[in-house]
């Protein structure tokens, strides 16, 4: 775990945006995956799986895939409102590539959906953040918590808490989806709840 953390330490300090460290994460993903494929083949032997922490008694195996159906297919990961929709032009006049959401302080965030915890650190001026890989070769992105409950390499289901909001006169939390490293906007994919995707 140590060894693990700081291994993403230091890629974090390497790159400057979330799509660097997506794009960075599904890299290593497919290099740790070939160089074990490489070993069964030379070893002609099943490679063994990584020992990992859990939040709850969940294998691997009992996390869902990815839904193919997008729309209302994930939980929405806070109470609140929409603030600013995927696509929209942010603070230093870049467009999003996620939404945020504005909800209340010290607020409980939960997993959208089943997955593996990949990053669960500080990142730039985002604050606290996960990233959560999907079946699917899904990665959702949760920024702006005020502390975080889980650690990677634990297994999440959806809706298990992963932490809350800051303390914060006006808290909002960034959610990204991609895949593949290529992003996607989640409000379509959020359950609707009081007409607008989130609760």
């Amino acid at each position: 775990k140590a060894e693990a953390a700081k291994r993403l330490g230091a890629i974090a300090r390497e790159v400057k945006s979330i799509r660097d460290l997506a794009a960075r994460l599904e890299r290593a993903r497919l290099e740790t995956e070939k160089r074990l494929r490489e070993q069964q083949l030379a070893l002609n032997i099943e490679a063994p799986k990584p020992a990992r922490r859990r939040t709850q008694s969940v294998s691997a195996d009992q996390l869902r895939a990815f839904p193919r159906a997008a729309a209302g297919a994930l939980s929405s990961p806070v109470a609140g409102s929409l603030a600013r929709l995927f696509g929209a032009t942010d603070d230093v006049g870049e467009q999003t590539e996620g939404v945020e959401i504005k909800t209340r302080s010290g607020a409980q965030v939960v997993a959208p959906f089943d997955g593996e915890i990949v990053f669960a650190d500080r990142f730039g001026g985002y604050g606290r953040m996960l990233m959560i890989r999907h079946r699917g070769d899904y990665i959702s992105t949760l920024a702006g918590l005020g502390r975080l409950d889980v650690a990677v390499g634990d297994l999440v289901l959806e809706g298990e808490p992963l932490g809350v909001m800051a303390e914060d006169a006006a808290p909002s939390l960034y959610l990204e989806l991609r895949r593949k490293a290529r992003p996607i906007d989640p409000k379509p994919w959020l359950a609707r709840r009081n007409g607008d995707g989130i609760g």
